[in-house]
């Protein structure tokens, strides 16, 4: 058992936003911590890549409103729970999350001219932050914070595909000792995200090209896909009782990423056989402190520049956002390899680390057979699973960092 010291430096080392390390500069800082295992085995990229996993609704909610295209639900759940910044000692400092994902594509019951989906879904992310006494060790105390997500997505096939969703939150931070009592603060927040995919190769069929082949039944791929976040939306400071904290760590997010591939149909299903992906987003927390003690809110991208930090990739000394950089190899829809990096200035965090991660899909698995062997899968069984179920396992760990040997692992299953 810890004192309540090792609590707060535990909260400060939490790998968020640049400018949380300046003490009360934002309250529940866990609200910043990527969730997502697949995201995260290449450098935290959720917001500008589209993902079927529910997790990837907390990072940019606009990923259920993709889902609604394609899918029925999902459901995901840490495998096991995270143990968060091992090196501290602590056994029971674990990070946990779940999340499930429904969705309906409205055209098989409207008449419209284009696709058109809609979704719900839920969330819960909790960090317990083990059992500590009080500093006079007459009692003991369980710190922990917890947010529930609540979304609802809508996304728009038409030409391009557009993903728009919000997550609306119910927060719980009981992470403060206050004269030997431990308080809690219920704060509430909203999420609001956007992802739009171009898929080059499919606009110019639409638009009457003929289809283009490499060599018999294989097509090029090329993807683009722009993504914007704006998490932890609420003007209301985190409130402890009589003890008024500190703002909620409003949070934007903002990313680009190009997929380039080969694809082909498999028993009517299109098929990935190779494809790879680079992935760039820059984050900033938007909360500013005044020279009177007090704080505002900056509005927009805040200090985050497009072309020199997303599309050119580079940060520079003076400047107060952090960069994800990642890339993704797809092989057959099957195994996926990943890597990618997290880096800030040297005067605003200097917190850097590199990750790494993979992912195994059922789904690509059975494509595989069926495109080698198609009679394999004649069995009615073995075809309906082929095409309406995908099962996942997901992988992801940070290195080089305070934060080596983080883990995460998550088992997920996706229903067409």
């Amino acid at each position: 058992m810890k004192t309540l010291v090792v609590v707060s430096a535990l909260l400060l080392l939490i790998p968020t936003s640049n400018r949380l390390a300046a003490q009360g500069e934002a309250a529940v800082p866990v609200l910043l911590i990527h969730p997502s295992p697949e995201a995260n085995g290449w450098g935290n990229i959720a917001t500008a890549v589209v993902s079927d996993n529910p997790v990837a609704t907390i990072a940019n909610p606009g990923q259920l409103g993709m889902f609604s295209l394609d899918g029925i639900v999902s459901a995901s759940m840490y495998s096991p729970k995270t143990k968060w910044f091992p090196e501290s000692g602590i056994p029971d400092l674990t990070y946990d999350v779940w999340a499930v994902n429904g969705g309906y594509d409205l055209t098989r019951i409207l008449d419209l001219p284009f696709r058109l989906g809609i979704g719900a879904g839920y969330s819960r992310v909790y960090l317990n932050l083990g059992e500590f006494t009080t500093t006079n060790s007459v009692s003991v105390f369980n710190p922990f914070e917890k947010s529930e997500q609540f979304s609802l997505g809508f996304g728009i096939d038409y030409f391009l595909k557009v993903g728009v969703g919000w997550n609306f939150k119910r927060v719980v931070s009981r992470a403060a000792l206050i004269n030997n009592s431990l308080v809690e603060a219920k704060p509430s927040a909203t999420d609001f995200g956007l992802l739009v995919q171009a898929p080059l190769f499919d606009i110019l069929e639409r638009a009457g090209q003929e289809p283009i082949y490499l060599f018999e039944d294989v097509q090029p791929l090329f993807r683009l896909t722009f993504g914007y976040a704006r998490s932890n939306l609420g003007d209301r400071p985190v409130d402890y009782g009589d003890y008024t904290a500190d703002p909620l760590p409003r949070n934007a997010t903002i990313g680009l990423s190009a997929e380039i591939g080969l694809t082909t149909d498999v028993n009517g299903t299109a098929w990935k056989m190779l494809t790879f992906t680079l992935a760039r987003e820059a984050e900033d927390l938007l909360v500013v402190r005044t020279s009177g003690g007090g704080y505002e809110f900056q509005s927009g991208l805040g200090d985050i520049s497009f072309f020199r930090h997303v599309v050119r990739g580079k940060i520079g000394d003076q400047d107060r956002v952090k960069l994800h950089k990642g890339w993704q190899l797809n092989i057959g829809e099957f195994i996926y390899i990943r890597s990618g990096s997290f880096s800030e200035s040297p005067n605003f965090g200097n917190r850097n680390y590199t990750t790494s991660g993979f992912g195994i899909r059922l789904s690509g698995f059975f494509k595989t057979i069926e495109a080698v062997h198609p009679a394999a899968l004649e069995d009615d069984v073995l075809a309906f699973i082929f095409h309406h179920f995908d099962f996942v396992y997901d992988h992801a760990e940070y290195t080089h960092s305070v934060f080596g040997g983080t883990k995460f692992n998550a088992l997920s299953v996706v229903i067409r």
